[in-house]
Parts: structure tokens; sequence; C-alpha cells
């Protein structure tokens, strides 16, 4: 739902802007989101009132809840008395006054109880910032953000990956045979049909089980070497068994991780990629061997 300008931006007053946000008492206190808000809140580090209104539109399409502070400090400071209200934060390191990465390099050596997937704007696109800004805690430093998309589709990224380890959690040892959120149903029918018997499909996800292996030490090894190109080589042929097989989450993990490069991720999120694509690849051979079996025990009973 498009939130009202007036309610955004409610004077002409240089202050913090919030969408469905209450302020405390003190005027100085920074913005918070309403505990009974059942979206997920993003916390946004922006000074730029034109930026704050494109962030805060950006967010509420995704179906977040935008808490902006004026000041990355500020920002920081909310992540470290409370990292567990925010599923991710945008933090803008352009602005002049804040001395932003010294302040972002020191915020991260203090070591903070709960880790917050950081995405960090800047205007400084040498590969030595980007560097820097890594090993200061960001997952994500982007330039040009809006401009490229690159901002949405990094939210995109931060968010999808969340959801699917709090799945892979709250499921954890409940695969289900032909999972429809891990397999597509339609391919395996069409992979029985070719076939005729148990017997081929086994044979292919023996395939399937292999091309699996291969590829993830192609990844783990492309990672360890900084080789990105080898990484996309290995994410596409990945994809490429997992459509053949059925294996509709794993084709779309693969897809995410081959719309970013190391310009603009960390290696640490590569790596998260990673295992959760081992894990994604475990629970498909896990519901195509259910399924397997469930074919077999049908057949057996009408034998």
């Amino acid at each position: 739902m498009d939130a009202q300008p007036e309610k955004i931006f409610p004077s002409r007053a240089r202050r913090p802007v919030a969408t469905s946000l209450q302020r405390t008492s003190s005027p100085q206190t920074p913005l918070r989101a309403v505990p009974a808000q059942s979206c997920p809140v993003v916390l946004v580090a922006e000074h730029n009132r034109i930026s704050q209104r494109l962030l805060v539109r950006l967010l509420e399409r995704l179906e977040y809840l935008p808490c902006v502070v004026p000041s990355l400090e500020q920002a920081l400071d909310m992540l470290s008395r409370k990292p567990g209200d925010f599923v991710m934060a945008i933090l803008d390191l352009k602005s002049p006054q804040d001395g932003g990465l010294e302040l972002l390099r020191a915020w991260n050596a203090q070591g903070q109880p709960k880790r917050t997937p950081l995405i960090v704007l800047g205007n400084d696109a040498r590969a030595v910032t980007r560097e820097a800004c890594r090993e200061a805690g960001a997952d994500f430093y982007l330039t040009e953000a809006l401009r490229d998309d690159l901002l949405l589709r990094a939210v995109a990224f931060v968010g999808a990956t969340q959801r699917r380890h709090e799945s892979q959690t709250s499921s954890a040892g409940r695969v289900e045979p032909g999972d429809s959120a891990l397999m597509d149903g339609k391919t395996m029918q069409r992979l029985l049909e070719l076939g005729g018997e148990t017997s081929f499909l086994a044979e292919v996800f023996e395939d399937f089980s292999a091309d699996v292996r291969e590829h993830c030490s192609c990844l783990e090894r492309a990672l360890g070497k900084r080789d990105y190109r080898s990484w996309r080589s290995a994410l596409h042929a990945l994809k490429g068994a997992a459509l053949s097989a059925g294996a509709i989450a794993l084709s779309e993990l693969c897809r995410e991780g081959e719309r970013f490069d190391e310009a603009v991720m960390s290696r640490e999120a590569l790596r998260s990629h990673l295992e959760l694509i081992r894990k994604t690849c475990l629970r498909s051979q896990q519901a195509l061997s259910q399924w397997l079996n469930r074919l077999d025990d049908q057949a057996a009973t009408q034998a």
C-alpha cells in the first residue's frame, strides 16, 4: 500500500523519516518500528531526503517496513542495541560529516551479538574501497545502486536467503516426497512417462546426484580462488542439472547467485549462499529418493 507523502514528510525540517513508525518522548531518540507491525523492518541510514523517499518506496513495494535515520552513527547504535529488530540494514556512506568507513570499521571491530546483513551504498567504485567495506562488515557494497536496480536485487536476495534459511530450519528432517517447494511435479511426471519405469528414474537421479557433487566442488574451489568466472560457470551448470531433474528450489538459488558478482557481494555472503545451495541440494535429493521409494511401493502393491 502506497504511503501518503504528507505522512512520510510531515514538514520541510531535516529529520528522520519512517513509515508506520513511532517516536519516543525525546525528539533526539531514533524512530522505532511499532511492535504490532507484522512486516519485517529494514533499517536505513540516509541523509539525503530524495534518496530517503526513493528507499522508502522501494522497501514498501518489497513489503518491508522502512525505519529511516539520517546518520550512519545513529543507525549503528540502533543495530548494536537492538539487532534483532531488523532483518537487514542499508547504510549510506556518502554523508560528508559521518566519516562512514571509519565508523563502520570501528563498529564491526567491537563484535556484534547478532549478525544483521549490511548493504552499504557508496560513490567510490575502486576495488580497494570495495574490499575495505567488506572487511568492515558489508555484505554488499553498491555504487549507483538505485539507478542500476542493484539495490532492489540485493534487498530481494537477502530477503529470499533469510526466508529459505528460516524455512529449512523450521522444516528440518521433514522432507515430503515430491515436495512442491523443492521439486516440480510436472517435470518429475514427464521423466516417469519418458522412462516408463522407475529404474530409468533412478539412473536419472543418480546422474543428478553426481552432477551436484561435481558442481558444488567447483563452486567451493572457485570461491577459494576468488575466481568468479568459474563460480558463475559452475552455478550455470548446476542450474541446468537442477532444471532437468525438476529441482526448482535449487535452480532458483543458482539463478539468484548468477545475478551478483564479487564487485558488489562479499566473499562471506557468497559463502553463505553456497552453504544454502548445499542444504537445498541435500533436501532435493532426499525428496527425489522418497518419491522413488513411493513409486516402488505403489508398483509392488499393484503387482
